[in-house]
């Protein structure tokens, strides 16, 4: 009896995890991060947005990068950090590019990235699908 409910209880968990990512897979936008837009990140932005004491949770490393996508900013909370399809309306780019508005400092201090890495994150942004 006890092998019986533990192998019905097994199946139970693997078709319900099954479920769930056939559930998310079809209708959930692709956030990967690409490797050039890492790159550029790994250059520009790591020294500090990256680990436990990343500025306002930021954090812009593998793994972590792709919940900047349609977040909203914690300095101007009606923007989003990445703006799906809008580069202009992304939060990240506006302090890069130190746009009238922003709170705090242009990023990344003391420095000004390059126009290809301006143009690689534009052109990441302007690719992924707004929700």
């Amino acid at each position: 009896m006890k092998k019986r409910v533990l192998l019905l209880t097994a199946i139970g968990l693997v078709l319900a995890a099954a479920g769930l990512a056939l559930a998310q897979a079809p209708n959930a936008p692709a956030k990967n991060v690409p490797a050039n837009v890492l790159d550029v990140f790994k250059r520009n932005c790591v020294h500090c947005h990256a680990g436990a004491l990343a500025p306002k949770g930021l954090k812009l490393v593998q793994g972590k990068a792709e919940a900047a996508i349609g977040a909203s900013s914690k300095e101007a909370p009606a923007l989003k950090l990445i703006n799906p399809a809008d580069p202009a309306a992304s939060y990240v780019l506006m302090k890069i590019e130190g746009a009238a508005g922003i709170q705090g400092k242009k990023m990344p201090p003391g420095k000004t990235l390059a126009e290809a890495d301006l143009r690689t994150l534009k052109d990441w942004i302007l690719g992924l699908k707004a929700n």
